[in-house]
């Protein structure tokens, strides 16, 4: 007997109704991961009422950052964030090195995080006004990050 998978039906794995499509979950679709990235870290940024939020490699090189994170601010973060993460006790001179650029800084806005995404070494950074909203917000940039890279 000859099987044609075409005319097998296949289990539902929708969480929409029969019959019906599942609404696209992004806003803005690419093909380029640089880009995409942007556009994850903008909707972070929109879902989580942050300031700015930043996407850096080993050597410190900016991999994606939320569009309205100002330029200065932003390549100043972006060049402290790997050795805020991984020595913490040089925390607080590199906040005084970010508060050049944005004075009323505190050290609760800010969270920085190292992962692995595609085969890579990275780190982010989170820049808003709640601490624990910043944390959860990191959480989901790189969850998108993941998924992308």
């Amino acid at each position: 007997m000859e099987v044609h998978f075409d005319q097998l039906d296949r289990p539902q794995t929708s969480t929409a109704p029969a019959g019906e499509s599942v609404p696209e979950r992004r806003r803005r679709r690419t093909e380029r991961p640089e880009l995409a990235l942007g556009y994850q870290l903008d909707q972070v940024v929109r879902d989580f009422e942050l300031r700015c939020c930043v996407l850096v490699d080993e050597d410190a090189r900016l991999v994606a950052a939320s569009p309205d994170c100002p330029t200065s601010f932003m390549q100043a973060l972006a060049g402290l964030v790997p050795t805020m993460a991984v020595v913490p006790q040089h925390r607080e001179q590199h906040l005084e090195t970010l508060r050049r650029q944005q004075p009323l800084l505190t050290a609760d806005e800010l969270a920085v995080c190292a992962f692995r995404a595609g085969g890579r070494r990275l780190f982010i950074a989170a820049v808003g006004t709640e601490a624990v909203m910043n944390e959860v917000a990191i959480f989901r940039a790189i969850t998108g990050a993941r998924r992308i890279l």
